[in-house]
């Protein structure tokens, strides 16, 4: 598959949403090296709190204000990030291996949605005006929450 233009107004999400397939990886590592659930699942929601739901807060205030209330790539969007706060939830109340390859999948499936249709239909929709609007407000430095975590279970 060949590798996906981004503006560099989205190029910031972008990157972001690496670490968020790197997340998925992680995760199916440890339960494939009989990690215990617990130990991947702490490192879930610490990249959740740290790092998704801030990636997740700017897509809505950012991105989303830019589309009508009846779009259905909005709609979608907005679903798909409903849906990964609520497995989040769950993985707050008990874990399983079951709910962890969910997160996974969900996360994964989110992603994907997002490179290849929500941000390409947002980049041939807004103007360049928001486009630069929106530039300014994810310009902003890498986060290092992600390499502070000590237990590196997925190695």
């Amino acid at each position: 598959m060949k590798p996906i233009k981004r503006t560099a107004e989205l190029a910031p999400l972008s990157r972001e949403h690496h670490d968020g397939l790197l997340l998925c990886w992680k995760i199916r590592q440890g339960l494939k090296k009989e990690v215990t659930t617990d130990r991947i699942n702490a490192y879930l929601l610490y990249f959740f709190d740290n790092h998704l739901k801030q990636h997740f807060r700017e897509e809505e205030d950012y991105l989303l204000p830019y589309l009508d209330s009846s779009d259905p790539v909005k709609f979608e969007v907005l679903s798909q990030h409903d849906e990964l706060v609520g497995t989040a939830i769950m993985l707050r109340n008990r874990v399983n291996e079951s709910l962890l390859n969910q997160f996974a999948d969900l996360l994964e499936k989110h992603i994907r949605y997002e490179e290849r249709t929500a941000f390409p239909y947002l980049e041939q929709h807004l103007n360049t005006s928001d486009l630069s609007s929106i530039g300014q407000l994810l310009n902003k430095p890498n986060s290092s929450a992600l390499s502070k975590y000590a237990d590196e279970f997925w190695t």
